[in-house]
């Protein structure tokens, strides 16, 4: 998820921290039918091949990918988020989890084919801490490699219960990753299902305050529409774009 600025407006801190389980909760309810899932595995395929996922938060697609490849690296700066995703991924023989900064991946140079990320790559700040968090993306790719980014699209219900400012945050972290050679590849439209009304305004206004309250307040449903991107940068063309 989106951190730095809207963090401190949010209460994202806390769900990464101290109140995992409300992160859970949300992470269970987001993209509700999967559908970042089955398109990222209609794009890339993972047989035989070593995937390191920036940002796995509780293993929403953790297990799903590690079950796909032939070795998965999560990596996450949160130790009880870790501990859900290693929970929810046990017995599986093909996976480590590392807790560890994206700025600096603990691989070696050249140890993986493709890294993935969802909502947490593209939001890492300061701005120069996300530049050299990619930087180390490429540095533990392998050549040909590909790094798959998953974040917020600007527009949707979503973030017009986050507010102005979440939106200008979010489009400015767009603007970023296109500026850094990733390619917007597609819009997809997701949902939060929430299982009742009561649990989207607990879980949502924990997270985001007033501005979920008033929302659920206008809009009494426990669905939440959903716009995603996905975006695309392949190692032997990131190199020369940027000169």
């Amino acid at each position: 998820m989106s951190s730095g600025e809207s963090a401190m407006e949010e209460n994202w801190n806390a769900a990464y921290g101290e109140q995992a389980s409300i992160y859970e909760d949300f992470s269970r309810y987001e993209d509700a039918d999967g559908l970042v899932l089955l398109d990222l595995l209609r794009r890339q395929p993972l047989g035989r091949k070593t995937v390191l996922e920036i940002g796995c938060g509780t293993g929403k697609y953790t297990r799903h990918l590690a079950e796909q490849c032939a070795r998965y690296v999560a990596l996450d700066r949160s130790a009880p988020l870790l501990a859900i995703a290693r929970e929810r991924c046990a017995g599986l023989e093909a996976i480590t989890f590392l807790q560890a900064e994206a700025e600096a991946i603990p691989l070696p140079d050249a140890s993986v084919d493709v890294v993935f990320s969802s909502w947490a790559l593209d939001g890492i700040v300061p701005v120069s801490a996300r530049e050299q968090a990619i930087a180390e993306c490429e540095r533990v790719l392998r050549d040909s490699g590909d790094i798959w980014v998953v974040g917020n699209h600007f527009t949707g219900a979503f973030m017009e219960m986050r507010g102005e400012g979440s939106i200008a945050i979010d489009r400015a972290g767009y603007a970023f990753m296109l500026a850094h050679g990733f390619a917007h590849i597609e819009t997809i439209q997701t949902r939060f299902r929430f299982p009742s009304l009561g649990e989207a305004h607990r879980i949502l206004t924990f997270i985001f305050g007033e501005s979920a309250a008033k929302y659920l307040d206008d809009h009494p449903v426990p669905t939440l529409e959903h716009r995603v991107v996905l975006l695309h940068r392949p190692k032997t063309t990131a190199a020369a774009s940027l000169g």
